[in-house]
């Protein structure tokens, strides 16, 4: 069962994750011709996880445990049983992470040290590790350092705590993980109402990187936008291009802005033929850090490029071309760039 109980029902999340992985398919057909996900699509919806996935051998390991009917590829009934059970969290049981006071770590520190080695409560299995953020401090013995995930659960979840606004995609997919069971209208209130009685410079939560928080429901809704993300990457590799080839193509009026209808236009010619005019305003929110409802290629380039650094053709490309020869129509659809002009005449009329 997908369903959460918290208004998220079980046919909305597999809409999401169907969408998820339709999308990776048309990726994975576009690149190799095959209908179905291998570890290039599969290394991409680990990452929309927050997965950490540093090696080929990570990889292959994550393939093996998904792949239930060991055909070396991953299907759709795979990828909703990973999500059903959250196989990619790795937990220890029994593990609680509590915030001290330095009056408080100090204690517990000298309690540590006068027990030499000693379990710290008599004849338990208790231990302590006393940390400041991601650095293990001291520890007493049979301490255990917690899962990757789990760490960084935690470690995300008190710099939320603490009002923090920046964070890196890995870490957004993470903390969701950790606040999914309330809605986001409460995870907003929440987190506003702790930064403004901390005196901290209020800004727009839903034009930065925390944004996902407060408008994605949960994991499914989050991997179901960022396995979009991940296949205009893989699609534009795909075709044998880099980035700025792809911007200079789909940038048809040459202003060096991209609408949402040249946006849509280009995203359709590289294979995206099922996107809906919410998901290219959901894409242009996401890509534009300016907030005027066009895209630059700095916020492109930003939005797109590959996590690993690599920014090349895949070695296998689907066909060579020649950009110059492309000519592509923008497709109808009402701008974000009017929509916010008319948003602002409306403030002044008023």
């Amino acid at each position: 069962d997908l369903d959460d109980g918290n208004g998220v029902n079980a046919s909305e999340r597999a809409q999401q994750l169907k969408r998820a992985h339709a999308a990776m398919v048309a990726a994975a057909r576009e690149r190799s011709g095959e209908a179905f996900i291998t570890t290039y699509e599969l290394k991409e919806m680990a990452r929309a996880l927050g997965m950490s996935i540093d090696s080929d051998e990570e990889l292959m390991d994550l393939m093996e445990k998904l792949d239930l009917d060991t055909t070396s590829v991953i299907r759709y009934a795979e990828i909703k049983h990973m999500m059903q059970y959250q196989m990619f969290k790795e937990i220890h049981r029994g593990r609680h992470y509590i915030a001290v006071s330095l009056e408080e770590a100090e204690h517990i520190r000298g309690i540590i040290h006068l027990r030499q080695g000693d379990d710290i409560v008599a004849n338990s299995r208790c231990a302590v590790g006393l940390r400041c953020q991601s650095l293990l401090l001291d520890a007493s013995a049979g301490f255990e350092v917690a899962p990757f995930y789990q760490q960084t659960m935690a470690e995300q979840s008190y710099r939320f705590l603490n009002s923090e606004l920046y964070y890196s995609d890995s870490q957004v997919s993470v903390l969701l993980s950790a606040l999914q069971d309330n809605a986001p209208a409460r995870r907003q209130s929440f987190f506003t109402e702790v930064r403004s009685s901390r005196r901290r410079k209020q800004r727009d939560l839903l034009a930065g990187p925390i944004a996902p928080l407060f408008s994605m429901s949960d994991q499914y809704a989050l991997l179901s936008f960022r396995a979009l993300i991940a296949t205009v990457r893989l699609l534009v590799r795909a075709r044998g291009m880099k980035l700025l080839d792809a911007f200079r193509l789909f940038d048809v009026d040459r202003d060096g802005l991209l609408s949402c209808g040249e946006l849509w236009a280009g995203l359709e010619w590289l294979g995206m033929t099922q996107l809906t005019p919410d998901d290219i305003y959901s894409i242009v929110k996401h890509v534009d850090r300016t907030g005027v409802g066009r895209v630059r290629f700095e916020d492109f380039e930003h939005a797109f490029i590959d996590p690993s650094g690599r920014d090349a053709p895949l070695p296998f490309v689907s066909e060579e071309l020649e950009v110059k020869s492309i000519e592509l129509v923008p497709k109808e659809i009402k701008e974000l760039a009017d929509m916010n002009t008319e948003s602002i005449d409306a403030v002044v009329q008023i």
